[in-house]
Order: structure tokens, then sequence, then C-alpha cells
């Protein structure tokens, strides 16, 4: 997935908890966890600005860094990163960190290109091909829902993005079919 759906994701993520008892702190280091860790496994990027990462981008790209056994490392860091910046130090925030990568490693299985989320225990690339890399429905989905719940006229993004993409035709197809062998119908 592209960079703009990470974010969206990050950003309906930190919108779905309830923060109304966090301090501003808190309220910062939510934030920062959950847009950290949408885009965090992403940063296999950099490897192309070197000789060898110009030649070996694309098998190197959405391979380690992608991982199941990286999400606690990322999470610690990112952890680790609000506790020195915010002095922010609550088991929720690796728990929220853990979610955030969680949730970017498992969109990025659906795309055409897969990922290495077994690396380093598995050099097979995992794909359910199901999504392009840019996918303009997440972003009218999940961007049209923060939209309207910016106006304050609608449900919480959450529930509204859920109730549209179960009520779509493109979730019973293009979603659960492939997993699953059959429609929801």
């Amino acid at each position: 997935m592209d960079s703009i759906t990470h974010t969206l994701f990050g950003l309906a993520l930190y919108g779905a908890k309830k923060k109304d008892s966090e301090t501003k702190s808190m309220k910062k280091s939510l934030f920062f966890t959950a847009l950290v860790g949408s885009q965090i496994p992403d940063i296999d990027v950099l490897s192309q600005f070197t000789a060898t990462g110009e030649v070996m981008y694309q098998m190197w790209h959405r391979g380690l860094t992608h991982s199941v056994f990286m999400v606690p490392v990322w999470a610690l860091i990112i952890w680790g990163c609000c506790a020195w910046i915010w002095r922010e130090r609550s088991i929720k925030l690796f728990l929220f960190g853990m979610l955030a990568v969680f949730i970017h490693d498992v969109s990025d299985l659906f795309n055409a290109w897969g990922t290495g989320f077994l690396e380093p225990f598995s050099a097979i690339r995992i794909t359910f091909g199901t999504i392009p890399i840019v996918d303009l429905v997440f972003w009218i989905l999940i961007g049209g829902g923060y939209l309207l719940k910016r106006w304050k006229k609608f449900p919480p993004v959450s529930s509204l993005g859920i109730s549209v993409w179960s009520a779509s035709p493109a979730s019973r197809s293009r979603l659960w079919k492939p997993l699953c062998g059959r429609s929801l119908k």
C-alpha cells in the first residue's frame, strides 16, 4: 500500500482510541505512536539511496522490516521515543504501537507485491494480491469518514468506515472470497 493509505490507517487508529481521560502529553504520544507505527516498516525505502540498495531495493522492500517478528521491536523503539520526548512510559503506548505496526504489515499482505511476513525464518513472499498498491477506495472511505467526523454530523469514523465497507459489494468479492473461498451472502 502507499504511504497515504498507511497514514490514513494511523489517523483512523488514533481517532478510534478513546482519549477523554488522557493527559495532553499522552494524547501527543498516542498520535505520534499511531502515525509513526503506521509508517515505520517502510523505513526500508532508505536503502535505495545506497549503491547496493539501488540494485536490491525491490528485493529488500517489504522484507525484514515488514516481518511479524519486527512488530514488537518497532513498537519498543516508538515507545522509547515517547518516553524520551514526552516522558510517557505507559504500556498502552507499546501495545498501541504494536497494533499500528501490525496493521501496516497485514495490510501490505493484500497487495500484489507481497511481504516477507515471516522473515528471517522464511524467505517466502506472502501476498493475497487482492488490492493494488494505491487503492482509492481506502482513500475515499477513510478520508471521507475523517472529514464527515470532522464536521460532527455523522457517527465516529470507525463505525462509518466499517458500515460502508461491510455493505459494499467489494468487501464480499475482493476480501472474503479469496480468503474463505466463498462470499458472505
